[in-house]
């Protein structure tokens, strides 16, 4: 019988700059090397049954990364948890495993960050300006630069804290939201030194 676990894990230090694709590869190497008996689809090409509950951005880092794999026989967690990490790069360690029953299909609402920017360009008049307006259109990055959306239905909370550090809590709304550095970005208008000196940290999801 199928056996499906959630996991936890840690996205830190290099490794936030892995693909998502690169991650996924990362963890089959390492269920592999670790033993684990590992589900496959079928077909021509079977793959190893893993999801992720969400795609973070590359260069962001997060505490809180989470992922689901099914196994064909049941392991203990505790002992799977240090196989696993064993073989896993620096950066990437996972946190927590438990078994889920098999029709639990649950989705990340919440995600939290906390963002801190090097050169202390955070302007309260701004924040403020986002919190009273009624809609905030961003033009996203990259070569499509096509259409605008508008953020504030995403954006729960915008807390700062301090010159250089911000907390901001997005809702999963049909899929991921923008990325928090592309809505830090355009709500403090910063240039591309500014953007660079953005730092962004997942601390918290809420999964239901």
């Amino acid at each position: 019988d199928k056996k499906i676990y959630y996991l936890v894990f840690t996205k830190l230090g290099k490794s936030r700059y892995l693909s998502h694709l690169e991650l996924m590869r990362l963890f089959q190497r390492a269920f592999r090397r670790a033993g684990l008996p590992l589900a496959f689809s079928g077909g021509y090409h079977p793959l190893p049954k893993f999801s992720f509950y969400s795609a973070l951005p590359v260069g962001l880092e997060s505490l809180c990364e989470s992922l689901r794999v099914e196994l064909i026989q049941p392991v203990s967690p505790s002992a799977a948890v240090k196989d696993i990490n064993a073989q896993l790069s620096d950066g990437i360690q996972i946190t927590h495993m438990e078994q889920i029953p098999d029709a639990e299909r649950k989705t990340v609402s919440e995600s939290h960050y906390s963002i801190t920017l090097s050169n202390g360009q955070i302007t309260s008049e701004l924040l403020a300006e986002f919190d009273q307006s009624a809609h905030f259109f961003i033009i996203p990055n990259g070569p499509k630069k096509r259409g605008k959306t508008d953020i504030k239905p995403f954006v729960h909370s915008l807390q700062q804290h301090s010159s250089h550090e911000i907390s901001m809590i997005l809702k999963h709304i049909n899929g991921l939201p923008p990325s928090p550095t592309l809505i830090i970005s355009q709500i403090l208008h910063l240039d591309e030194n500014g953007v660079e000196a953005i730092k962004v940290l997942k601390t918290r999801q809420i999964i239901g």
